[in-house]
């Protein structure tokens, strides 16, 4: 992760899906070129090509780590939510090959039925493996807006526990 400025972290600003995306971009080892959805260019309607994020959503999108909405855009500029975090790196790390069938016990969260199906699966891995705690001790918060301090200690938890 770099700052949002010189000198400037930021760590209570919402973190935003470009730049979550971004940030798994650059673990990866950011490649120089990227090759193109059919050489048509990004299959989303507001990813701008030349963009800072727009080789590391195409990457992305391209190994299946991240999806759209419905209305065709990516929602560069949306803050991610706990459950959007979770899924995208579940999804990364799945494209890694890397072994997700951890399991944690949710119930313990009173908020676990407002974690959408699709986001279910990664957040039961991403409680197992420790990656992500909830807010408070029974509250998971998967529609909390995620901040650049909060992804920062997911992904260095991701890492310790799968890279190093």
């Amino acid at each position: 992760m770099i700052g949002t400025g010189a000198r400037m972290f930021s760590p209570n600003v919402s973190m935003s899906r470009a730049m979550l995306v971004t940030v798994l971009y650059r673990l990866e080892g950011e490649t120089e070129e990227n090759p193109e959805f059919g050489g048509q260019g990004s299959v989303f309607s507001d990813v701008v090509k030349g963009a800072w994020y727009y080789d590391a959503v195409i990457w992305a999108a391209e190994k299946g780590i991240v999806e759209g909405y419905n209305n065709g855009a990516f929602g560069i500029s949306d803050p991610v939510t706990r459950e959007q975090t979770v899924a995208i790196l579940y999804r990364y790390a799945i494209s890694k090959e890397f072994d997700v069938s951890a399991v944690a016990d949710l119930s313990g969260y009173t908020d676990t039925g407002d974690i959408y199906d699709w986001a279910l699966d990664a957040m039961k891995w991403a409680v197992a493996e420790g990656i992500v705690q909830g807010r408070t001790s029974t509250n998971i918060a998967p529609k909390g807006t995620s901040t650049r301090a909060e992804v920062a200690t997911i992904i260095m938890r991701f890492i310790e526990g799968f890279l190093d």
